[in-house]
């Protein structure tokens, strides 16, 4: 049964800890915020990797979620680029087949692709790979804030 409301979709991806586990942190190892804003988009979640202590710049990951809309999702998650070092969209698992058959596009992008079910099951299609945040201090910005909260 697919999500009626995007707030269900990000609820259960909070509930089963599907930011973390769909890049192979245990939930312990991962500090995620909801709607960060000011960061050339509003991201439905960043994840902080509490792991990384050498590559600085791989700390960060955004996530896009939608219910339908893969080409919006899309456009906003290559936007979180900017100060992200890994990027994804996470749709629902009913309607993801149309952003599964256009996956070229994703992978061109560089894009993560997640599929999430209502009973918290997920399938990663496509695992972008690390680059640089397109800008700099606003990835330190976004940093700074994060690490600024969590201690």
């Amino acid at each position: 049964m697919a999500f009626r409301y995007e707030t269900e979709l990000n609820q259960t991806i909070i509930d089963n800890n599907i930011l973390s586990r769909s890049i192979g942190l245990r939930p312990s190892s991962g500090y995620s915020l909801q709607e960060v804003k000011g960061y050339f988009g509003i991201p439905d979640f960043v994840l902080y990797d509490l792991r990384k202590k050498t590559r600085k710049k791989e700390k960060l990951y955004s996530f896009e979620c939608k219910l339908r809309n893969w080409k919006r999702a899309l456009i906003q998650a290559f936007r979180y680029k900017t100060f992200s070092g890994v990027s994804f969209v996470i749709m629902d698992l009913d309607h993801v087949k149309p952003a599964v058959e256009n996956i070229e596009k994703f992978k061109r992008s560089n894009i993560g692709l997640i599929g999430v079910g209502n009973d918290g099951e997920y399938e990663v299609f496509h695992q972008p790979e690390f680059e640089d945040p397109f800008t700099e201090s606003m990835y330190f910005d976004l940093l700074y804030e994060i690490e600024s909260s969590i201690i």
